[in-house]
Parts: structure tokens; C-alpha cells; sequence
């Protein structure tokens, strides 16, 4: 079932990102840098509530043995009273930092505050799907969320509303997920919250928002440095190369992150070494953000020219350094849900410490001088929390964790059968914008296809058994 809910939502996030793509494409052309880096400082801000607000609920309900209506009815009332809350203290910082001055930031932040209430509302019911692992529904609504927010903030952007059009994107997405799953689920499955039992979360709840605390508040720390270092519009356009390279990661990553956690519980009950499943998601991730990231990297004048437009050429070469830190990401990406599973927070927390330590070293002193560097002080963190993760996982599993010398070799291969077309495009023609995008995009998928082929990677076997049980599996 676990490979089948994967496929359900890689496809359906491929879908999804088609749509997201088009609407950064017009997005980027309505809308001004300053625009996003205004945006994007509000957004970060609302990160830093989101990230306590959530207290670790999905999760916390997702790995319940017994899961109760009872628990559900708790959590959906600590989510509403803990979303409202620190909204209103989102929205107080921004105020009293000098943020809201005109009815344009006024929008921005009454849209991301609705938009951490509504989150709040769908959350028990996306848990209980998420822990049976029923994910054709849900695959369904990311596809929804996509086109709702890119519907309105293009609206709103057609009619003038600046950064407004943004953060109404947002809100439109989440509500169109709370209005899915409560009215798609049957009558007699829908409860009202209940303001007591909360109790029962706060043990995990609160290592969790530390987790989650520290990175956004060092994505918040960035943003900060940056504003203040370089000016709202190289926010804008560091708020933008991290949207072209983070297609992968929101293209395949976050549409298996709901099966993660459930996949990665399974197998250590199963008994497997927690070393192997680290070098396993190693393995697969390797496989796949490797190649999309190299490409990206060589493609990156392109991409910004097709997906955002002449204005945003300072975003290049953020987008080839962010490329780099991108490399890293097998190494790290996922990694909490690991530890969750075998019960080892404590050692992921100190890692993020470490990394967000790193972050804001790097990025300070990058904003001294450019945005490239501090793109650069980025790639740094990511090596500093690649160690961390790979020393933590040897100590939670209490075993030595063999050099996945053959992993790095082979992924590597892949690599070079990828990039090897769109290179020899870029510098043997003349072609440029949206052809040599297509035709480098083309041929990087043929080469990565006949590579994974030749090399009888273990992905091969693994999409196989998909599609065989996806004809015999059970709707879900």
C-alpha cells in the first residue's frame, strides 16, 4: 500500500507543480521583486507561528498506536486555540516592528493568519487519512490547493493588490484543503473540537515545536539579515531562486512526506536497522534530486528567463549556488521524521541547533557583501547539518554506519549521463530561452532514463512493483 500512496501522490503533485509553475511564470511578470521581498518577510514571520501552532499534532496523531475520536476532537481544539493564537501574536510582531504600514501589509497578514486557522481546521481529518495511509483523496486535494492558489493570486495581482495577491494564494489553498476534507468525509465521521484532554500532546507536542522552531527561525534570520544587509529587493530575488530550485523538493519530496513518517514507523517495528533505512532513503533520494538539481544548476539562465522573466536575472546565480546546496539533501531531507520514528528526538534538535547556528553565521556574513554570498554560507550550513545528521543517526541506532561509497559512485554516474545532453545544448548551439529550457529538460530525462535502465537501479524494480499492485490494490 505504502509504494502504491507514493505514486498516488508523486503523480498528483506533478500535476500540481504544472500549475504552480504557470502561475510563477505570470506571477513573476505581474508582480515587482519588491513585491515578493515584502511578501517574504511577513511569510517568514507566520513560519515562526505556524511552526509552534502545529505542536506536533499531525504527527503525534499519525504515529498513535490507537487512535481514538476522543483524541481527534483534543487535537482539533489545541490546533484552532494554538493557530489563533500566535496568529495574533504573527500579526502583533509585524506591527510593532514598523511591517503594516499601508492596507496592501494590512492584507498580507489578515490572509496568512486566516490561512494558519484554516490549516488548523483540516489538520485532524488530513491525520486520520495520512495514519491509514489513504492518500488518493488527499493526492486529489493537493491538486485543488494548486489551482485555488494560483487562481487567486492572479486575480488579485491582475487587479493591483501587490504582495496582497500572495498571501491570498496561500489562504485560498488552505481553505480549499479544509473545505475538501471536512465536507468529503461523511457526516458521521466529522467531530466538533473540544477545549480539554490537550494534556495528552504535550510531551511529544513540545519537542516537536522546537524542531520545527529552529529552522524557521533561522529561515526568519535570513530573511532579517538580508532585508536589512541588501534591501527588500534582493529578498525578492533570494524569495525567488528558492522557488525555481525547490521544484524538485516540492515536486517529489513533499509529496511523499506524508507517507514518510508512517513508512519509516513500519519498518523499524519491523525490526530493521535504523542504519538501513537511513541509507536506503539515501539511496533514493540521491537518485532523483542528484540529476534534478545538476540540471537545474546548468539550466538555470533559462529557467529564470522562462519561469520568471528579464527582471529577475540577479536570481540566476542564486539559483546555481541554492543548486549546490541541493546536493546535500539525501543526506538531510526527511531526516526528523527518522528520528521521530525511533524515538530520538533529542538528537535532531541538537543537530537543528547546530545547523541553524551555521545558517545565520553564513548568512550574516554574506549580507555583508552579496547575495551570492550569502547563498554560499547556505551551501556551508548544509554540509555543517549533512555531519550532524549522519553522527546522529550512528548514535541513535548505536551501530557504525558504513561510507555509502557505492551509493555516492553510482548517483553520481546518474548524474552525468543527465547533464551531459543539456550541457552539450548550452554549448555546442546557439539556441536560448524556452527552447534550449525544453530541449535541455528533454534530453536530461532521456539520458536519466537510460541510465537508471542500465544500471538496473533498485528504483527500476521498485516503480515496476507500483504499477503491477497499483492494477490489483484496493481504492484508498
Amino acid at each position: 500500500m505504502v509504494p502504491v500512496a507514493i505514486a498516488q501522490m508523486v503523480s498528483a503533485r506533478a500535476v500540481s507543480m504544472v500549475v504552480a509553475v504557470g502561475g510563477m511564470a505570470v506571477l513573476a511578470r505581474l508582480l515587482t521583486p519588491s513585491d515578493f521581498g515584502s511578501f517574504a518577510f511577513s511569510l517568514a514571520v507566520f513560519a515562526v507561528a505556524q511552526a509552534v501552532s502545529e505542536f506536533g499534532l499531525m504527527q503525534d496523531l499519525v504515529r498513535r498506536e490507537d487512535l481514538t475520536v476522543d483524541d481527534l476532537r483534543s487535537a482539533a481544539g489545541l490546533a484552532l486555540t494554538l493557530a489563533a493564537g500566535f496568529g495574533a501574536l504573527a500579526t502583533f510582531v509585524l506591527a510593532v516592528s514598523g511591517r503594516i504600514t499601508d492596507m496592501g501589509t494590512v492584507g498580507v497578514v489578515g490572509f496568512l493568519g486566516a490561512a494558519l486557522v484554516a490549516e488548523a481546521v483540516s489538520m485532524p481529518y488530513e491525520a486520520r487519512r495520512r495514519r491509514d495511509i489513504s492518500f488518493r483523496f488527499l493526492a486529489q486535494i493537493a491538486v485543488g490547493q494548486a489551482a485555488a492558489e494560483v487562481a487567486a493570486g492572479i486575480a488579485l495581482a491582475l487587479a493591483g493588490y501587490g504582495p496582497t495577491a500572495l498571501a491570498a494564494g496561500v489562504f485560498a489553498s488552505r481553505a480549499t484543503a479544509a473545505m475538501l476534507l471536512v465536507f468529503g468525509s461523511p457526516r458521521a465521521e466529522r467531530f466538533r473540537p473540544r477545549r480539554h484532554g490537550w494534556r495528552r500532546f504535550a510531551r511529544f507536542g513540545s519537542g516537536f515545536v522546537v524542531a520545527r522552531l529552529l529552522p524557521r527561525l533561522g529561515e526568519l534570520a535570513i530573511v532579517a539579515l538580508i532585508t536589512r544587509g541588501l534591501g527588500v529587493r534582493p529578498l525578492g530575488l533570494y524569495n525567488r531562486a528558492g522557488a525555481v530550485h525547490s521544484i524538485p523538493d516540492r515536486t517529489i519530496f513533499e509529496a511523499i512526506n506524508p507517507v514518510i513518517l508512517p513508512a519509516l514507523a513500519k519498518a523499524l517495528r519491523n525490526k530493521t536497522s535504523p542504519g538501513r533505512v537511513y541509507l536506503d532513503k539515501v539511496d533514493y533520494l540521491a537518485a532523483v534530486c542528484w540529476p534534478a538539481f545538476a540540471v537545474i544548476a546548468v539550466l538555470a539562465e533559462p529557467a529564470v528567463d522562462v519561469l520568471l522573466g528579464s527582471q529577475w536575472v540577479g536570481a540566476v546565480a542564486p539559483v546555481r549556488i541554492l543548486a549546490v546546496a541541493g546536493l546535500f539533501m539525501p543526506f538531510t531531507k526527511m531526516s526528523m521524521k527518522l528520528f521521530i520514528a525511533m524515538n530520538r528526538i533529542d538528537i535532531h534538535l541538537r543537530v537543528q541547533a547546530l545547523t541553524v547556528a551555521a545558517t545565520v553565521v553564513g548568512a550574516a556574513l554574506g549580507s555583508l557583501s552579496t547575495l551570492e554570498a550569502v547563498c554560499a554560507g547556505l551551501v556551508v550550513a548544509q554540509v555543517v547539518q549533512t555531519v550532524g545528521v549522519w553522527r546522529g543517526v550512528i548514535a541513535a541506532s548505536g551501530e557504525p554506519l558504513p561510507f555509502p561509497w557505492t551509493v555516492i559512485t553510482r548517483n553520481a554516474a546518474l548524474v552525468g549521463a543527465t547533464v551531459v545532453g543539456p550541457l552539450a545544448i548550452t554549448i555546442l548551439t546557439g539556441v536560448d530561452g524556452i527552447v534550449l529550457l525544453a530541449l535541455g529538460a528533454l534530453l536530461a530525462a532521456l539520458g536519466w532514463s537510460a541510465a537508471i535502465l542500465t544500471m538496473r537501479h533498485r528504483i527500476v524494480d521498485d516503480v515496476r512493483g507500483v504499477l503491477g499492485r497499483s492494477q490489483t490494490a484496493p481504492t484508498v
